[in-house]
């Protein structure tokens, strides 16, 4: 599907809120790996996005392509030796962020795609389903 450049450009709009102004945007940014949005927030992106566009995301299983918040004080207090586990096995091995975390990856063209389609195809679900 071409993706249409001005649809791609309210897709970016809307992410930047939430990744912050300086990062830089590539259609093929992935919203996990390089832009680091995850757990609440990638609960409110995808809820902002699924308002705003109007798509269908009733095969969307939030799951697959994040991580979830930390919820407990125990969770939170050894999250920094978690984070440094993760960037080390990550490096050492070579692997996206989503790959060391069995992940599908999210990029910005997928999100404009979903509008122009205005849902969320169950084919991306699941690693093999992913472009």
């Amino acid at each position: 599907m071409v993706i249409d450049e001005g649809v791609l450009a309210d897709v970016c709009e809307l992410v930047r809120q939430h990744a912050g102004k300086g990062v830089n945007l590539t259609a093929e940014s992935t919203l996990f790996g390089d832009l680091g949005i995850w757990g609440d927030d990638a609960v409110e992106l995808m809820t902002e996005f699924h308002h705003r566009f109007g798509v269908d995301l009733s095969h969307f299983d939030y799951s697959n392509h994040f991580l979830p918040e930390a919820y407990s004080c125990l969770q939170s207090a050894f999250l920094p030796c978690v984070a440094a586990a993760r960037f080390f096995r990550r490096h050492l091995s070579r692997k996206t962020p989503e790959e060391a975390e069995h992940l599908v990856p999210i990029t910005l063209s997928q999100l404009a795609e979903a509008v122009q389609m205005q849902s969320w195809p169950v084919e991306w679900e699941t690693r093999t389903g992913h472009k």
